[in-house]
């Protein structure tokens, strides 16, 4: 009879991890690949966010586009991208794991091995041509992106022993203070709500007159009448108007040593002037930043 050892052990101990491992990755391999939609869960998203940015549109760089099966197959100026099956010859993966690709950040050593799993397993492809906004990355945002989704009404907060919300915005406010363990501050006295009214609105402070008319006698309907008051004033469009037109990078010279006047861009600065003034719809008023021209035939010319 054999004695069995230690070293008999240790062997029969790293065989049967090798065996593990070894099925562990045929599972990820076929996780990877023999899904439906897989490659759209998880290959497209890492190519998405990593590699198109670069490698598609009418100029790829290296000539090398990743968004489209047969270019991504076909690879660009240093040869094949992919080969199936044979890690060695896809250039792709030679420049994922030397960290050389993507070149400002490597790839997490998570999205390395679904990489490499997918290459060894077939390199099954998806959705033909990939779609980049269908993913949501650091560097785009995709259909999924909070401010493209339907709006839902969202229940008003319940707060027991609320003595502070006056309006159901109040609530929503006072139950996010709640979630962060803080308290609403004290509120305003009548003087300091003119002032910051007034420079809030049109960015100038309050007349004198006007402060103390509502500090001796502070009341709803006279705190709506001023609010009311300043929406209509023209200094309304003038203050906000500024906030756009940096947006924008407007400018009424052109910077830099010489510094020369721009004689006629006073125009575009009023109309958006105007358009604030004038309540325009924020649909419309976007419409016009991008095609006012072609929207407006009778604008005139400078």
């Amino acid at each position: 009879m054999h004695r069995v050892t230690k070293t008999h052990l240790r062997a029969a101990f790293s065989f049967l991890c090798a065996i593990t491992a070894y099925g562990s990755d045929r599972t990820a391999v076929s996780q990877t690949n023999a899904q439906p939609n897989a490659f759209d869960q998880t290959i497209a998203p890492i190519l998405s966010a990593h590699c198109l940015e670069c490698h598609s549109g009418e100029h790829p760089k290296g000539k090398l586009d990743l968004s489209r099966r047969v270019t991504a197959f076909r690879g660009g100026e240093s040869g094949p991208a992919i080969v199936v099956g044979d890690l060695d010859e896809s250039l792709i993966w030679e420049m994922i794991e030397a960290d050389e690709m993507p070149p400002k950040r490597a790839l997490p050593e998570a999205d390395k091995h679904v990489i490499r799993e997918w290459i060894v397993g077939g390199a099954k492809w998806g959705s033909d041509p990939i779609d980049p906004f269908q993913y949501t990355s650091s560097h785009r945002a995709g259909y999924d992106w909070w401010s493209l989704q339907p709006l839902v009404k969202q229940p008003v907060p319940t707060i027991d022993d609320d003595r502070w919300s006056r309006n159901d915005i109040d609530r929503f406010i006072l139950a996010k203070l709640k979630t962060k363990k803080l308290n609403p501050s004290p509120r305003a006295d009548p003087r300091t709500l003119v002032r910051r009214i007034y420079i809030d609105l049109v960015g100038l402070p309050p007349p004198a007159e006007i402060i103390d008319k509502f500090e001796n006698t502070p009341s709803q309907t006279a705190w709506e009448q001023l609010v009311d008051d300043l929406l209509a004033s023209q200094h309304y469009g003038e203050r906000w108007a500024r906030h756009w037109l940096d947006v924008v990078r407007f400018g009424e010279s052109d910077g830099y040593e010489y510094n020369a006047p721009r004689s006629t861009s006073w125009h575009y600065r009023d109309w958006v002037i105007r358009a604030l003034n004038d309540d325009m719809p924020y649909d419309q008023f976007t419409r016009m930043q991008l095609a006012g021209d072609i929207l407006k035939l009778t604008l005139p010319r400078f």
